[in-house]
């Protein structure tokens, strides 16, 4: 990895989070990379017209962290349904909230367990794995979750959040009466929130060297990871177009107008 200009070596040390290991880092980028789904499909849905017709009743708990801030208050089986008063009627419609938090925030949460409605309060932790976003220290995934249309998506071996805007894409691509792609190859990377909203991810260097090797001839970027996208071509010496881009939407009349 010293010997290779492509990659980059980070220590344990800025990934897990007090009390976590390997197995449970991996464990949650994988429900990372569920959620991504979840947030992909309705934000999707909700460009193409099919919002109202989107819901949940929660953020189902099918795991707690060791030492996290829920140890001691949530349980798994618990539905989310509130965080500081504002709802929650999806798994990536909580992570959307915690977002808009700070780290070290007392937060109360609303939850359900076993019929009852219950209170509960703690103060979130940085994710390491997030970029050092918020988190409570809960594996989620959205309780009785309602789509409208039927998707399924294979994403093999890969975990984590940073396929969310390209999955988004592709779906929104498919219910399109027309290819906005132009039927070429884009290339990008970005999470993303159930509302579309595009967010900063982690390796920007390492998928962009992938994207230029698969033949993209666009590659889209979260506007916080483009100076670092920008440094990776000019040390790799490689020539990819950069678009930042903030929402799904604005992704969307990008490709639409733009022949690439």
């Amino acid at each position: 990895g010293k010997m290779n200009p492509e990659a980059e070596l980070i220590p344990n040390s800025e990934l897990l989070s007090p009390g976590q290991n390997l197995g449970q880092y991996f464990k949650l980028n994988q429900e990372m990379m569920q959620a991504s789904q979840e947030a992909a499909k309705v934000a999707a849905l909700r460009a193409m017209g099919y919002g109202p017709q989107v819901y949940g009743r929660g953020a189902m708990v099918m795991g707690v962290l060791p030492k996290a801030p829920a140890t001691g208050v949530l349980r798994v089986g618990d539905v989310i349904t509130a965080l500081d008063g504002q709802r929650v009627s999806t798994a990536s419609g909580l992570v959307r909230l915690l977002a808009a938090t700070r780290v070290g925030q007392s937060l109360e949460v609303g939850f359900e367990r076993n019929g009852r409605a219950e209170v509960g309060s703690l103060v979130s932790v940085a994710n390491p794995a997030a970029g050092g976003r918020p988190m409570l220290g809960v594996y989620i995934q959205t309780y009785q979750l309602h789509l409208p249309v039927k998707i399924v998506v294979r994403s093999g071996s890969v975990t984590g959040p940073s396929a969310g805007l390209m999955f988004a894409l592709e779906i929104a691509d498919q219910l399109a009466p027309a290819d906005f792609t132009h039927g070429v190859t884009i290339g990008g990377t970005g999470t993303i929130n159930s509302m579309g909203q595009v967010g900063e991810i982690g390796g920007v260097g390492q998928k962009v060297v992938t994207a230029a090797r698969a033949g993209a001839k666009l590659f889209l970027v979260p506007p916080a990871n483009l100076a670092a996208a920008r440094s990776a071509e000019k040390r790799l010496g490689i020539r990819l177009p950069l678009k930042p881009v903030s929402s799904l939407q604005q992704a969307i009349a990008y490709l639409e107008k733009t022949a690439v």
